[in-house]
């Protein structure tokens, strides 16, 4: 199936922490109405956190080829890979983060 994964380094400033946020979704199979477009949000909850600076992110779509995941395109910024992203010294980021899609279809 196809598979987006984000992660996102985020620096509180006021209290000098960095945390790991992620989020893995994806779809099986695409509809044949699918019209070759859509939608994805990252959603991350802050609550009382403050000062929040996003330092580094990857987002890879892509597919799961037996245990590995082959990204067929990508973006990183501050980061070399996802893998190499996440492998870093964090905190988990306290709340859970969501992501979701949305595609468009003809009816």
């Amino acid at each position: 199936g196809i598979l987006v994964r984000v992660a996102v380094e985020i620096t509180d400033k006021q209290q000098k922490k960095t945390y790991l946020a992620e989020g893995i979704n994806g779809f099986s199979e695409l509809p044949d109405s699918y019209q070759g477009e859509g939608h994805w949000d990252f959603t991350m909850p802050y609550g009382d956190l403050e000062r929040l600076k996003i330092t580094a992110y990857a987002v890879e779509f892509g597919v799961r080829d037996g245990d590995e995941f082959v990204p067929f395109l990508a973006e990183y910024h501050h980061s070399d890979s996802y893998d190499e992203l996440t492998q870093r010294s964090f905190e988990a980021f306290p709340n859970r983060c969501k992501l979701t899609y949305t595609i468009l279809v003809n009816d």
